[in-house]
């Protein structure tokens, strides 16, 4: 009697405070449970439990203070749009990272996941990644749809596009770009309309003018990879005047996943031992290649820009331009030039919406190894 009023409890809040009162079901409560349990070191992923079940009750009175702070604060509704490829032989890692951190964040409720070129140009192997993550390691559900293979597929619809033209007619959404904007610009190429429906636009791109970051003791200056695979579809989103937050390189380069922290990983109940697995490689290649003692987990800087925004410092009232420059970017060719996104500070037009993030605090990698651990 008493597991039942506690679950007619959890029912009538999650009635009173969700966003979408469809939530509330078995997968709801689980979901919520799995999540916010998980944060606090809890190690129960999912699973089916009866209806009947003890432990159900036991872990919803547990954690009932909490839950009514989850909901009734309510989590930010986002978009993700990446480019997987953990796992694949010398591709990046960090969209793994990502992904995960965000089904482990109880700030965050996932929309929905599409996926692009980018690392990986074969989507279909980038939808078995990202369902062997699911399977692994949600809490939650949500979809993920497949998306342009190429930037020539900007302006032709996939079922990306559709799914995300879907979710911004229903609602107003963070997007956070992992990858380039193919996906994005193509669903508001094609339905206009829903252009004042991306509240946020956060792209992993963007530096100051003539401000290149150099990493490491090879001085390497990282290309901005998601800009120069679709430059016609940032021009575009430019075009729109989506308010666009950067995370640049420069916010970057003091939060390193080094050998210390990947053996932390490694001890760990959740995801952390499988990601110490698929990054020992990753770790060796940006050695050699930086010079650095690790790797920036660039995309997680994404995510955690939603989940712990005290963790950055950035500029507001920026305008954002693709400016052509000399290319300074590895590798390096004589007399290139290229096309770089930038963050003008003293434009002497109107003042801008979007914003640039300059630093963010080294506790954040704290945070992150938790989240993931």
């Amino acid at each position: 009697m008493i597991g039942l009023v506690g679950f007619i409890l959890i029912v009538f809040i999650s009635w009173a405070f969700s966003e979408s009162r469809k939530e509330i079901s078995w997968s709801f409560c689980l979901a919520k449970i799995n999540i916010i349990g998980q944060a606090n070191g809890l190690n129960y992923v999912g699973g089916i439990l009866s209806r009947k079940s003890i432990a159900l009750w036991t872990l919803c009175f547990v954690l009932l203070p909490q839950l009514f702070v989850s909901i009734a604060y309510s989590e930010t509704r986002i978009w993700i749009d990446s480019d997987l490829s953990i796992g694949e032989p010398g591709k990046d890692v960090d969209d793994g990272y990502a992904l995960i951190q965000a089904m482990r964040s109880p700030e965050i409720s996932i929309v929905g996941v599409s996926l692009v070129h980018g690392n990986i140009a074969n989507i279909s192997k980038q939808y078995q990644i990202a369902m062997d993550i699911i399977r692994r390691f949600s809490p939650m559900t949500f979809r993920v749809w497949k998306g342009a293979g190429s930037p020539k597929q900007f302006g032709t619809a996939t079922e990306a596009s559709d799914a995300l033209s879907s979710a911004l007619s229903r609602e107003r959404l963070r997007i956070l770009a992992l990858g380039p904007l193919t996906n994005i610009a193509t669903a508001i190429r094609l339905n206009p309309s829903l252009r004042p429906q991306i509240e946020e636009l956060v792209v992993m791109a963007g530096r100051k003018p003539n401000s290149p970051v150099r990493l490491g003791p090879h001085n390497v200056i990282l290309p901005d990879t998601n800009i120069d695979n679709d430059v016609e579809s940032v021009r575009f989103i430019l075009e729109q005047k989506i308010p666009i937050t950067m995370i640049p390189t420069e916010a970057m380069r003091e939060s390193l996943i080094n050998d210390t922290i990947l053996a932390n990983l490694r001890t760990g109940h959740f995801a952390g031992p499988w990601l110490f697995q698929k990054s020992k490689t990753w770790i060796r290649l940006w050695k050699l290649f930086t010079g650095l003692d690790g790797f920036i987990p660039f995309d997680t800087l994404l995510v955690g820009y939603i989940s712990h925004p005290q963790f950055f410092s950035c500029s507001d009232n920026i305008r954002t331009k693709l400016v052509k420059r000399s290319d300074d970017t590895f590798p390096r060719v004589p007399f290139r030039t290229k096309l770089f996104l930038e963050a003008q500070f003293n434009s002497t037009q109107s003042t801008g919406t979007d914003r640039y993030c300059e630093r963010v605090d080294r506790t954040f990698i704290d945070v992150l190894v938790s989240r993931l651990k």
